[in-house]
């Protein structure tokens, strides 16, 4: 396994990546670095290409956003941070009054 594999234990994009497929975060970090991630932060260029385009967030507040996507998975940017979003449910509450800048949703 690769070092940066083993280093990184708390990147909100791996946590939010092991939050909507299901896996463990192990699994996670190295799909990650396969796709430029290097232990602190994911490039956003690297997104794009393990998920495909973002789509736009109107900047409303995560908590009136997550009401209106009540059915599906979602990665969702907001300032420095990255979270996950089932069926309307947001993962790490700390960030729900936080502006949404972007979202990806996961098949």
């Amino acid at each position: 396994m690769n070092e940066i594999c083993t280093l990184e234990k708390e990147d909100c994009f791996i946590r939010s990546m092991c939050a909507l497929w299901g896996r463990p975060y192990d699994y996670c970090r190295c799909i990650a670095h396969r796709h430029g991630f290097n232990g602190g932060g994911m490039p956003f260029a690297g997104i794009v290409e393990l998920l495909g385009p973002q789509e736009g967030g109107g900047f409303e507040l995560v908590k009136t956003w997550a009401l209106a996507h009540r059915q599906g998975r979602f990665l969702v940017e907001v300032p420095r941070h990255a979270l996950s979003v089932i069926d309307g449910i947001v993962e790490d509450l700390a960030y729900t009054e936080h502006r949404v800048l972007g979202y990806w949703e996961i098949t």
